[in-house]
């Protein structure tokens, strides 16, 4: 065959191949509003499972999910607060794991009362449960500048740790103790304890949020080809066939 047929048999695979791109039909959408599916997390502070779950499944989930999703934190979950001195309003904290815990706990309560923009808040939550070997005090100053904390919400976050504090831990302790946390992390999707299944690696918490997401399901939920893998899916034969039409001549 003519190298300059060839070459127009090329083009005009080409040129099909972005009709079959501009008409394809995007992917499932839907107008109709989901109530989002809702998770409650109990945690500690300095709990390993807590930041795990936080940082390699609620955090990722997050950025999928973000318009299904609603998301309650619970820090401070199998520690206990005692007002000790009610003149000077003091309050005694225990925490499974030491001071330092309910440091990161105290720090966490204001953080997700005062930083609006959710994924801030995990973000910032996240950093905060790795403290360093030398630090004895949560990395509050560092994990603002990382995440940019506006200065405000930074000064929000001091002041509360001041006073209203405290008020925020009884109440999350009193929220803990109605739900009957035995252990952390506890997660409940739509008020229904979560277990993950003993074979889960990673991405076990997105599954259980797409089974509690009705039909239709987001794309984000579902595994059949769509989008640009529909699109190859649809053109791959006719560049085969191109192929071997050019390759007979």
């Amino acid at each position: 065959m003519d190298h300059r047929v060839k070459i127009t048999i090329f083009f005009l695979v080409l040129s099909v191949f972005a009709q079959y791109s501009q008409c394809a039909e995007p992917s499932s959408v839907t107008d109709t509003p989901k109530t989002p599916v809702h998770v409650e997390l109990y945690y500690e502070g300095q709990c390993q499972k807590s930041q795990k779950f936080i940082e390699e499944e609620l955090i990722p989930t997050y950025k999928t999910l973000s318009q299904h999703l609603n998301i309650e934190l619970i820090p401070f979950a199998k520690s206990t607060i005692t007002h000790i001195n009610a003149t000077t309003n003091e309050y005694n904290l225990t925490c499974p794991r030491g001071v330092l815990e309910c440091e990161i706990d105290k720090v966490h309560a204001c953080a997700i009362k005062h930083i609006t923009s959710i994924p801030d808040k995990l973000n910032f939550l996240n950093c905060t449960m790795k403290p360093s070997n030398e630090e004895k005090l949560p990395p509050t100053s560092k994990c603002a500048t990382q995440i940019k904390l506006q200065a405000e919400i930074i000064t929000a976050i001091e002041n509360c740790l001041k006073v209203e504090v405290f008020q925020d831990l009884k109440t999350y302790n009193e929220k803990s103790l109605a739900a009957k946390v035995e252990y952390v992390p506890t997660i409940l999707i739509n008020n229904t304890p979560f277990e993950k299944k003993t074979n889960a690696t990673t991405g076990y918490l997105k599954s259980a949020i797409c089974e509690n997401i009705p039909e239709p399901k987001p794309k984000e939920c579902t595994s059949d080809a769509s989008g640009s893998d529909a699109i190859v899916a649809g053109i791959l034969p006719l560049l085969i066939g191109a192929y071997y039409l050019i390759k007979t001549f």
